[in-house]
């Protein structure tokens, strides 16, 4: 599973001053706080024992960061 983000901050608005490693860490934890509770809610929809859960359990779930600049 590959959960996706993309970096195109506001340069003239609220992140005029803020670097793009500092936008990149925000952004990059929302993604993984999101895989995190969407693989939660899969898991605890699955029936315990399951394929789906053992999948679930050994898959690593990846974030692809595509930085982008205006």
């Amino acid at each position: 599973m590959v959960h996706a983000y993309r970096i195109a901050p506001d340069w003239g608005g609220r992140n005029s001053d803020r670097s793009i490693d500092v936008i990149e860490a925000e952004e990059k934890e929302r993604v993984i706080r999101a895989a995190e509770h969407e693989l939660t809610e899969i898991v605890a929809s699955a029936i315990h024992g399951s394929v789906a859960e053992q999948l679930l359990n050994t898959l690593p779930c990846g974030v692809l960061a595509v930085p982008t600049r205006k």
